[in-house]
């Protein structure tokens, strides 16, 4: 729910500054005629195979279509399934070796069993990196690193198996690629803006009187623009995302714990512990994941019915209750 309404503020957030970006510089470099022009001349056709009776774009139109067919373009192929496999390539996610498939086959259908899930329907892969570590990407992929299948007891591996499919089953992954989406478009035409900026100041070196002065005015107006949508729209909207990522894995911790998998779990989180260095400063704040520290006492917190009110929130909102289910 958190990053739902992170979503909506991203795209709402990328979406001013697209119309913002897209009304100055199509004016500034007199450009918004020829695209009107352009844009007119295949709603006319499309008018003409559709046979409907659309009304001819304005100048004042422009920016929003414009902004709405970059929203739409991007954040199509943010959730499409090519991007699956590149992301996947990017990661270095590949097939598991015989002796991995065997130890993750095991222990990936024992969480399944556990969370209801057909085990069929999951794409398991494994990376390299030198740590013991987890992936959940996509729709249905999760990737252990072969450290982890080497170091890691089985209740441990199923542990944070458990927490990466809680990623899927929430969607996490899902929304966190419209997020990127999103932003990607919003941090284009941010590009767009430095980019003009860097080149006005350059051009203002030229020692010709009020032209070098034309010029530096020209990048200083591009300047301020960049970072009031900086101030204003991206830093807000990246404090929200990393509340939103953080609340994420304590809720994935959640979905583990009420399968069963909490002492796995926190073995794991205990392990990490050893060789954890705790971030200081601003780098503290910028966490996208919460510390081991922080998760395990979380975990606790769970197990004993003594979340926050702020948790127990968070868990009613999203209908996945918040109380450890009592045994037997």
């Amino acid at each position: 729910m958190i990053f739902l309404v992170v979503n909506i503020i991203a795209i709402i957030v990328n979406t001013l500054i697209l119309i913002a970006g897209f009304k100055v510089v199509l004016s500034f470099v007199y450009a918004d005629q020829i695209v009107l022009e352009f844009f007119n001349k295949h709603i006319v056709s499309i008018n003409n195979y559709l046979n409907l009776h659309l009304p001819a774009l304005t100048i004042e139109q422009l920016p929003y279509l414009l902004t709405a067919t970059a929203m739409i373009i991007f954040i199509g192929i943010g959730i499409s399934g090519p991007v699956d496999t590149i992301l996947r390539y990017f990661y270095g996610f590949g097939r598991p070796l015989p002796d991995e498939r065997e130890t993750f086959d095991c222990n990936f259908k024992i969480v399944c069993e556990a969370a209801g899930k057909d085990y069929k329907k999951f794409k398991l892969y494994m990376t390299d990196d030198p740590m013991e570590n987890a992936c959940a990407l996509g729709k249905n992929s999760i990737a252990l690193t072969r450290r982890l299948i080497k170091n890691c007891t089985d209740e441990e591996i199923q542990a944070v198996l458990a927490h990466e499919v809680g990623h899927l089953h929430y969607g996490d992954t899902f929304q966190l690629r419209i997020f990127l989406a999103a932003t990607f478009c919003g941090q284009l035409m941010m590009f767009l803006f430095a980019l003009i900026f860097r080149a006005f100041f350059a051009l203002g070196k030229i020692p010709i009187p009020l032209v070098n002065i034309f010029f530096l005015f020209c990048g200083g107006y591009f300047w301020i623009l960049y970072w009031l949508c900086q101030i204003i729209f991206l830093t807000p909207m990246a404090i929200g995302s990393l509340l939103g990522m953080r609340h994420n894995e304590y809720r994935a911790d959640r979905y583990a714990a009420k399968l069963g998998f909490s002492d796995g779990l926190n073995s794991f989180l205990y392990e990490q512990l050893e060789n954890f260095e705790t971030p200081k400063g601003l780098a503290a704040f910028w966490q996208t994941h919460p510390t081991p520290r922080q998760r395990i006492n979380k975990i606790e917190a769970f197990e004993n019915n003594k979340l926050s009110i702020l948790d127990k929130f968070y868990g009613l909102l999203l209908s996945e209750g918040w109380q450890k289910a009592k045994s037997n």
